[in-house]
């Protein structure tokens, strides 16, 4: 059986020794575990049989602790994992771990429970080395590595009864402390006895992520034919043809009891399967690891197999067959190769058919890191391959850059090739320039032993596409010379005046563009001139409201001659009085006196002056209401390239307006390339807006402005919906209001509130016009970058990613029948979100008076975009409701919109929990009555008709606890369910404290003690749970 354990990690933590002795169970057990260890007398032959390989790590960063290994031992009923033996105090409380014990070798449960004691009496890792091998009389024929937190460093012991090879190595830095071991290990001709525990080392090292990745890692770097020798023989009829039969990766986190990750193979791996890839494989689906494990985008790439391999990629963990390195001849006859084409490794399938399970049809797949590779460059992947055997299948190269969606297949050979090394296959992979991409082989082994194939020397090398290769092409005004339209490839040269917008001209794309003194090139509304690098204007370039202007290289140039003009127009949607504009400039040298000349006031914001108005946002909420009305200050200096600005383009606070304004760039050059800006960090996320703006004179993508900066996980809109008025809360007399705001992020867009349009027309698509402004919260204090990947040669039109139309959306509103109020709320469904929260996925309500939101069940946050995982009909959401108007006041909740083939198909319902009503929001709204509250749970949103919440998922709906917040009592009231179990936990997930309620209806607990913040409470009854959070005053 394949055993899987995960548990709910805590974050809790203080001394640990870890022990490692990973191997074999043997039958030399004693029970005596006193500081004395009754003599056991060394048995070479037993030594032969409790091998492995392993490592033991502390990661001085996160605390953790985490051992792996794996062993060439069949038969074990569940596996070493037992071994496994991670030590704490018994508490979970701060500083509770105490280490950790593993076993190898001749086992025996009396060394590890002296180990384990001298560990609790607090000895460094060498005394417990030197106590545990003077105390035990077969200490010739165990293998220890300790590994010391408080009492820091590393020490080993291989006893010298250990099978050759055997060795022990251990390593410490500012980060980690690891000790690796192994006995009757594979050993390369010139790479060294000790070249697997080096390898070892080295993979943990070089890795990324956490310390469970590292681990894994180091059992990649481990994996070859017989790593524990035991799993090679010459004789087909008794090898393994892998690295051992079983692995397992634990790690425990502070404050644990027991290990919250856990993976265990068990026994239940096939002949010629490998354990590490089905370990690999347990980890990768349990614990969500992405397709992209680690990104390559430095180039030439190599893999030889010296030092590690591919791994198993992770959907096609369900096979029969692997890829392992090896240095051996293959097993069988007349198939494989003698050895690598290169080096001492290589990668090797076999076909034997050994321990009955055939030999067709098997199949063994590898797969590569992820390789991004640049655009406007060629690529190719070379690799050595060898396929002989009469029974020979077929050998394939397939790519994915899709997420392991689809995978096209790149190369194919079948049959038999011969025995020889074919060298330097090469496959043309340009066509991936641009894009991120991942590749595999697959083996199809044929029917027969004789199938047995072998890679080597894989190399991927890129080369930038030369510069304007193309001829150059020359417009003379009425046409092209040579003819035909230019493409990337070729610089152009603008000799007459050509229009963009013109059906005659149209948008084009060039490697390189000129504009002669004397022609104009006039880049239209709604059209575009992509330019692979360099622009030089010696006549005019006038770009249009709506126009694009793209180039592909962050490092090309747009040169002014000192005769030409180079002019980028903008038109403002039409402004009322007080009306005013956030916007940046798309130009390198704009002036306040200069584009904005005519504009009676034009601000800048410094985030240090931000005090947000308390009158204004409610709890859980974002503003951007300024207490002090000192956010913006009048401004007369340079436009800083992708700062946003408020500009008031009236002649005065009185001008009736009622009009547009036109805004006319044209000092400087175009900008171009990579724009940083700081992202500056006040005293709370609340409390930090960053103003910014399009830099470019084209439109540009906000998914993609998200998607690569991780400190911006929404970006906000100001629209132009309600005029300033004297009781919208605020500092000022008369004061704009904040539900004129739309918000975006990576699963969508929610309208300003204001916005009572029946489509929404303030909707954001995540397309930023040219010169507009946008707003961020600042979450970490940092910079963020705006470059060339995001601009776009379309959509420049909304000035104020595209839609991602294949995921599933839905839009739910509520407004007030009487005072004419709204809010929205999106929920999407990605299978790339999870059910935490995901920066750029999810994100807080504004604050308002009126606000519909999901509640994060985790946290508690209140959500006015929530991204959860891929849509599931029996998924369940509660929605909370939230009004400051008094009056009992009637609203109707109604389903907005649905995007999405899956969510389209479904019935969206909507339980009230006070009404204890259910309706389904795809045939009518929901209208319900309702005085000023913060209900976060009252509603549920669910997909199924069978799952409306039934009568014991009501009763525990019911439960109330008050007050909330809290200062020294907490209440908690079940008129329907008696009390079983109370338990508080904090933000962090952490047990505070556990109460027996005695299947009472009402229970009190002094929280007193805690300090202020906010907790969650889980109660307990014979009908289920329910989490509620409080608050401590």
């Amino acid at each position: 059986m394949i055993n899987k354990i995960r548990n709910t990690p805590a974050t809790k933590f203080s001394l640990l020794l870890l022990l490692a002795v990973f191997g074999f169970y043997s039958c030399n057990q004693n029970s005596q575990k006193t500081e004395e260890i009754t003599s056991v007398k060394a048995d070479p032959a037993e030594d032969a049989k409790g091998d492995t390989f392993s490592i033991v790590a502390y990661d001085k960063t996160t605390g953790q602790v985490g051992g792996a290994g794996c062993s060439c031992v069949p038969g074990i009923s569940g596996g070493i994992v037992f071994l496994s033996d991670l030590i704490t105090d018994g508490t979970s409380n701060l500083n509770n771990i105490v280490g950790a014990i593993h076993s190898q070798a001749s086992y025996n449960s009396s060394t590890q429970a002296f180990a384990r004691n001298r560990m609790l009496a607090g000895d460094t890792p060498q005394q417990i080395i030197d106590a545990t091998v003077a105390a035990d009389g077969g200490s010739a024929s165990r293998q220890y590595g300790v590994v010391g937190v408080d009492n820091p460093g590393a020490a080993g012991w291989t006893g010298s009864s250990n099978g050759n090879y055997a060795n022990d190595i251990q390593y410490d830095d500012a980060n980690f402390t690891i000790s690796i071991q192994g006995n009757i290990l594979d050993s390369s001709t010139s790479g060294g006895r000790d070249d697997i525990l080096n390898d070892m080392q080295e993979a943990f090292l070089n890795a990324e992520g956490t310390l469970a990745d590292r681990l894994l890692a180091a059992m990649q770097g481990a994996k070859r034919v017989g790593g524990d020798s035991r799993c090679y023989d010459s004789n087909p009829s008794n090898t393994r043809g892998s690295s051992g039969t079983t692995a397992f990766v634990q790690v425990l986190s502070p404050g644990e009891t027991t290990p919250s990750l856990s993976y265990n193979t068990g026994n239940a791996v096939s002949t010629l399967v490998e354990p590490i890839d089905v370990l690999q494989c347990l980890y990768d689906n349990g614990e969500n690891t992405p397709f992209c494990r680690t990104t390559v985008d430095t180039f030439p790439y190599s893999m030889d197999f010296e030092t590690k391999s591919w791994e198993q990629e992770t959907a096609t963990c369900s096979v029969n067959s692997s890829w392992i390195r090896s240095r051996h001849t293959s097993p069988s006859g007349n198939t494989g190769p003698a050895g690598a084409n290169q080096g001492d490794l290589y990668l090797h399938v076999e076909a034997s058919n050994i321990g009955g399970q055939g030999t067709s049809p098997r199949d063994a797949f590898i797969g590569s890191p992820c390789f991004t590779i640049p655009s406007n460059s060629t690529a190719s992947i070379t690799f050595d391959y060898h396929m002989f055997g009469s029974d020979m299948g077929t050998l394939s190269l397939k790519a994915s850059s899709n997420g392991g969606s689809s995978w096209t297949t790149l190369w194919s050979e079948t049959g038999n090739q011969g025995n020889s090394w074919f060298n330097d296959e090469l496959v043309d992979i340009s066509s991936y320039a641009g894009s991120t991409v991942k590749f595999r082989f697959e083996a199809r082994l044929g029917n027969g032993f004789e199938s047995d194939m072998a890679l080597d020397d894989i190399q991927i090398d890129v080369q930038p596409i030369l510069a304007c290769s193309g001829a150059t092409k020359t417009w003379n005004g009425s046409s092209w010379s040579p003819s035909g339209a230019p493409g990337l490839t070729n610089p152009v040269v603008i000799a007459g005046n050509y229009d963009t917008s013109s059906g005659a001209d149209g948008s084009f794309e060039a490697c390189t563009v000129t504009v002669n003194n004397g022609a104009t090139l006039t880049v239209g509304a709604d059209s575009y001139m992509l330019v692979d690098t360099d622009i030089t204007v010696n006549g005019t370039l006038q770009v249009d409201h709506t126009g694009n202007v793209v180039q592909n290289d962050d490092t090309a140039s747009v040169v002014k001659a000192p005769i030409a003009t180079i002019q980028v127009d903008i038109t403002t949607p039409v402004l009322q009085t007080r009306d005013f504009m956030v916007m940046g400039s798309p130009m390198s040298a704009e002036t306040r006196n200069g584009v904005f000349a005519d504009a009676f006031l034009v601000l800048n914001h410094n985030t240090t002056d931000f005090v947000p108005d308390n009158t204004v946002p409610n709890p859980h909420g974002v503003t951007f209401a300024d207490l002090n009305g000192d956010f913006w200050k009048s401004y007369t200096g340079a436009i800083n390239v992708g700062e946003g600005y408020i500009v008031r383009p009236q002649d005065s606070y009185s001008d009736p307006a009622n009009e547009a304004y036109f805004m006319t760039y044209n000092q400087g050059t175009l900008n171009n390339g990579e724009v940083v800006r700081n992202i500056n960090l006040n005293t709370a996320n609340d409390d930090t807006p960053n103003i910014y703006a399009n830099p470019y004179p084209s439109a540009m993508s906000g998914f993609e402005l998200i998607n690569q900066n991780p400190l911006i996980n929404e970006i906000y809109f100001w629209e132009h919906l309600t005029p300033p008025s004297s009781s919208i809360p605020g500092w000022n007399s008369t004061n704009f209001s904040m539900r004129d705001i739309s918000m975006y992020n990576l699963t969508g867009g929610t309208k300003a509130p204001n916005d009572t349009s029946p489509t929404g027309v303030t909707e954001p698509n995540g397309v930023i016009s040219t010169g507009q402004g946008f707003a961020i919260m600042a979450t970490n204090a940092g910079t963020m970058t705006m470059n060339n990947s995001m601009r776009l040669s379309s959509g420049n039109t909304t000035l104020r990613a595209p839609n991602q139309e294949d995921l599933d959306k839905l839009w739910l509103s509520v407004k007030s029948v009487e005072y004419e109020v709204s809010s929205s709320m999106l929920l999407g469904f990605n299978p790339v979100a999870t059910a935490n929260l995901d920066p750029g996925y999810d994100s807080e309500r504004l604050s308002d008076q009126l606000s519909i939101f999901t509640t994060h069940i985790a946290t508690g946050s209140q959500l006015g975009i929530q991204t959860t995982s891929a849509f599931d009909s029996n998924m369940k959401f509660p929605v909370g409701f939230l009004t400051k108007i008094e009056d009992k006041t009637t609203y109707e909740i109604a389903l907005d919109k649905v995007i999405g083939e899956r969510i389209s198909n479904a019935k969206v319902f909507l339980h009230d929990s006070v009404e204890g009503l259910v309706i389904d929001l795809t045939t009518q709204s929901y209208v319900f009555e309702s005085n000023a509250t913060n209900s976060p749970e009252r509603f549920t949103v669910f997909f199924t008709a069978d799952n409306t919440l039934g009568a014991q998922e009501l009763i525990i709906q019911n439960i109330k606890f008050y007050p909330n917040p809290a200062k020294d009592v907490l209440n908690i009231l079940s008129a329907n369910q008696p009390l079983e179990q109370i338990e508080i936990y904090d933000m962090r997930g952490r047990l505070l404290e556990q109460y027996s309620a005695e299947n009472n209806v009402s229970f009190s607990i002094n929280v007193s003690a805690l300090r202020t913040g906010v907790y969650f409470v889980k109660i307990n009854t014979a009908s289920g749970s329910i989490t509620k959070r409080f608050i401590k005053e």
